[in-house]
């Protein structure tokens, strides 16, 4: 049944799917991968659509935006239960896919970086054990098959699979491009590149792989000094994120809040226009208010602003150390919830210090 619900979708838009499912290891039809997730996201609009209904805040609120969009034609009011139904019914399912679709992207995105860092981090290793191999005697194919050892984990699990076909009759060269379809790194694919070439040139095979062995090794200590290098903006961002932020949006919040105090209190007399002074005959007058954003309202707007923040300082942290933009997906949750329970404490402490003037 998934297999028949993910045909509806282009080819195109499959083979796309199947890729990133092969390079995050999901050995899953894409049809079938695609079906599931509809299903599943059926099923949760469905559960969504009944939470709505059955919650009559929420129920009000969508009944009070329905109601604003048909007031001005009387005949459509009769039926505003029914097109409040529609429309928790299309918020529903538009919701839940987007989410649906946002998260299984994000899920398969970051299995694809975990692959690909666990593979970077084994390659060099593996391919000098693989060139002791090749001038132990043995063949490129069978070289690379022992070279897999237990230890270099998930890659030695691919380089079995693929070493399987060639012992079946595939061509070598098609099993490297089949290697290297199962990761998205870079240094993989330059690897197994240069090994096709000298292959196909009669290269010297074991000095090839030592080379290649240590060019990796050498773009490794590199990207390590760059993020070292780096470190003092790392510590700046995340300080300002999770903890400058937000204490400032606690001071903030506060102080409008005195403000709204003090201006309940005040009487209606003292709020009048005070003459303030002048500049060559021509009058001043200062009429003081209340804040027009209430400390309710700031709050919202800092919580959201946080939210924010949390997400473009984990993208930058995230670029800066691994280079991959990626990996900040993970920071997310982590930096969002940190600020927020920072700015929580702050707002705290200043109402117990506030507490004996404002009584």
């Amino acid at each position: 049944m998934y297999e028949i619900i993910g045909r509806l979708l282009s080819r195109e838009r499959i083979r796309s799917i199947g890729l990133m499912l092969d390079r995050a290891g999901v050995n899953i039809l894409p049809e079938a991968f695609v079906g599931f997730i509809f299903v599943l996201g059926f099923l949760f609009s469905l559960l969504m659509l009944l939470v709505l209904i059955q919650i009559p805040s929420l129920n009000d609120f969508f009944q009070s935006v329905v109601f604003g969009m048909v007031k001005a034609n009387p005949d459509m009011l009769k039926s505003v239960n029914t097109l409040t139904l529609v429309f928790e019914t299309i918020f529903s399912f538009l919701a839940v896919y987007i989410i649906t679709i946002l998260l299984t992207y994000v899920f398969l995105n970051l299995r694809i970086d975990d692959r690909k860092k666990q593979v970077e981090n084994v390659l060099p290793d593996f391919l000098q054990l693989a060139a002791a191999n090749v001038r132990a005697g043995m063949p490129i194919d069978q070289a690379m098959w022992y070279a897999a050892k237990p230890e270099f984990g998930l890659f030695s699990k691919e380089v079995e699979m693929v070493a399987k076909r060639t012992f079946g009759g595939e061509p070598f060269a098609q099993t490297l491009d089949r290697l290297a379809i199962r990761f998205d790194s870079r240094q993989l694919k330059r690897s197994l590149s240069l090994i096709k070439q000298g292959l196909s040139s009669g290269g010297e095979m074991a000095e090839i792989l030592d080379r290649t062995a240590t060019d990796a090794r050498n773009l490794q200590i590199m990207q390590k000094e760059i993020s070292a290098s780096l470190l003092t903006y790392v510590i700046f961002i995340v300080f300002a994120a999770v903890m400058g932020g937000p204490f400032l949006f606690g001071v903030s919040q506060k102080l409008i809040g005195v403000l709204e105090y003090i201006f309940s209190k005040l009487p209606a007399s003292s709020t009048q226009a005070m003459p303030t002074g002048g500049i060559a005959g021509i009058g001043l007058s200062l009429r003081p208010t209340a804040p027009s954003v209430g400390a309710g309202q700031f709050t919202l707007f800092a919580i959201g602003a946080m939210i924010v923040t949390s997400i473009f300082a984990s993208i930058i942290i995230a670029t800066i150390s691994t280079g991959s933009k990626k990996n900040g997906v993970k920071y997310i949750p982590l930096f969002a919830l940190a600020s927020i329970f920072i700015y929580l404490m702050v707002s705290l402490v200043l109402d117990y210090w506030f507490a004996g003037i404002l009584k």
